[in-house]
């Protein structure tokens, strides 16, 4: 018989005497949404707390975790300026809770698996109350290998613009990577619960279609850690949230930027697509026909058309394979 569900376990803000401070510097405020992240909260708490600035606000967001999140937590409560842990939909959900809390005039989010980069925070805030003041600051980001070691840089970010991120997700920045003003969230609105995966993608999307231009530092912010084995499902989900999120965009561009994003949307829609249909071969004709209705067009691939075929064989005859 499965063991009951523990109550997901709630408390009021912690330290609440670090909520207020005179430093002249403005407050940064960290909110780190997490769930089962037991093996790597505690590095990641660690880099933050060791950054030194002296106006830093940490909260940090459980999603109902059943491992030793928690314990890692209480470790490190005296740290920790408000700490909620409740059953919810994802990350985004999640986030808009701290969000509602934070005191912080520069906000940032980091997952709990990745790692402020050392003494960052004073070089960030410095960047944001420069003559130029961004409202938001992009900076560039490396990879930790499973060991927790450095590994390589991630693709370099100069400038974004909508349609260049849309047309291709991997100039996606990464969270822990990007800094935000509380006012400009505030006036762009909350985060988008109905995405698990593509939540910062889609807040960025919508930051760029308003007309916020962010700047850019070329240092590097946060290590994030690569994880090589993340499901192919999740990849997938993941991907279709941002085709997702790039279609709703696709009104804000000019119309050769509509074009080339919505022909790119398309092309990865049919990876995707085949893709699950591969995860699941005895549902996969069922799945590609089902899409085809969505997208009859499609059907003139011959590509698309042979796996389509090839799915429609019985299990034990077919041959059906995601084409490279």
């Amino acid at each position: 018989m499965q063991e009951p569900i523990p109550p997901a376990r709630r408390r009021p803000a912690l330290n609440p005497e670090r909520k207020l401070s005179n430093q002249a510097r403005p407050r940064v405020s960290l909110i780190i949404p997490c769930f089962h992240a037991g093996d790597t909260l505690e590095s990641t708490l660690c880099s933050v707390f060791d950054q030194g600035y002296a106006d830093l606000e940490v909260l940090v967001v459980d999603g109902g975790s059943r491992d030793q999140t928690l314990d890692v937590i209480e470790r490190y409560e005296t740290q920790i300026n408000w700490y909620d842990a409740h059953t919810d939909t994802g990350p985004a959900e999640a986030v808009n809770r701290a969000l509602d809390v934070a005191t912080g005039e520069i906000i940032g989010f980091l997952d709990a698996d990745a790692l402020l980069m050392p003494q960052v925070l004073g070089d960030v805030v410095r960047k944001m109350c420069s003559v130029d003041r961004p409202s938001w600051l992009i900076g560039q980001a490396v990879a930790l290998d499973e060991t927790g070691q450095l590994a390589e840089p991630l693709a370099s970010i100069r400038s974004l613009s909508l349609a260049s991120m849309l047309r291709r997700t991997q100039l996606e920045p990464a969270r822990g990577s990007v800094f935000f003003r509380r006012s400009l969230l505030g006036e762009v609105g909350p985060l988008d619960v109905k995405l698990r995966f593509a939540w910062t993608f889609e807040l960025y999307a919508r930051l760029l279609a308003e007309g916020h231009r962010p700047g850019v530092i070329s240092r590097g912010l946060a290590a994030v850690r690569m994880n090589e084995a993340c499901s192919i499902m999740r990849t997938v989900r993941k991907g279709q949230e941002r085709v997702t999120v790039a279609r709703r965009y696709l009104d804000q561009l000019d119309p050769w930027d509509r074009y080339t994003v919505w022909q790119s949307c398309d092309e990865r829609a049919r990876v995707h697509t085949l893709a699950l249909a591969e995860l699941d071969p005895s549902s996969a004709s069922r799945y590609l026909w089902d899409e085809l209705t969505h997208h009859p067009g499609w059907i003139a691939d011959p590509m698309y058309r042979d796996q389509l075929i090839a799915a429609s064989q019985p299990a034990e005859t077919s041959l059906y394979r995601l084409a490279a």
